[in-house]
């Protein structure tokens, strides 16, 4: 964990992974009014509605990964470029991409949080929750069509997954904006 305060931290607060934790969690822990460690002053600063991070640095990706999928609540897990980064495929600098079991309603630009009626079966990677890659690069296709020419060759190379996987994962999402991805899988055929 990286943190400027981490001399500060009750040894209850070290254990929240990346230095990352909810409101609500810290208060359980006996911190109440989290949000006064917050400010120009620190030592905390607020990363998402309901989410601090133990430090005044810059957040990390780590910090920021687990920041949205706190934020996205119980059985998100990240997917897209947030995903393929996290599968070695291509690094992702800044915004985050999760899916959320449907019902639930986040409204922010970054991180883009998706509720699903098909949440898949996690993989766990680096101690992050992932879709599977198939359905991560459909996703990241889906949210930018341009990217496809470029993104689905490396991931048959890299990460071994198939035209077909990935339009059937498009096939079983929205329809909405994959109209060119499944012009472009279909050439690949």
């Amino acid at each position: 964990m990286r943190t400027n305060t981490a001399h500060r931290l009750p040894g209850s607060l070290l254990d929240f992974p990346h230095g990352v934790a909810r409101v609500s969690d810290l208060e359980t822990h006996g911190v109440h009014n989290a949000w006064r460690h917050c400010g120009p002053e620190g030592p905390w600063q607020r990363l998402l509605p309901g989410i601090v991070a133990f430090t005044t640095e810059r957040p990390t990706r780590d910090q920021r990964r687990q920041a949205a999928l706190l934020y996205a609540g119980e059985g998100s897990m990240l997917t897209g470029r947030s995903a393929l980064d996290l599968y070695g495929l291509l690094r992702v600098e800044r915004s985050v991409h999760v899916l959320m079991p449907m019902g639930r309603r986040r409204h922010l630009s970054d991180p883009i949080c998706e509720a699903t009626r098909r949440l898949p079966t996690p993989v766990i990677r680096h101690g992050f929750p992932l879709t599977g890659p198939s359905r991560a690069v459909a996703d990241a296709i889906r949210l930018d069509n341009a990217c496809a020419p470029h993104l689905v060759p490396l991931a048959i190379r890299v990460l071994d997954v198939s035209p077909e996987s990935i339009m059937a994962e498009l096939d079983h999402g929205p329809q909405r904006l994959t109209a060119d991805p499944r012009r472009y899988l279909r050439s690949l055929s």
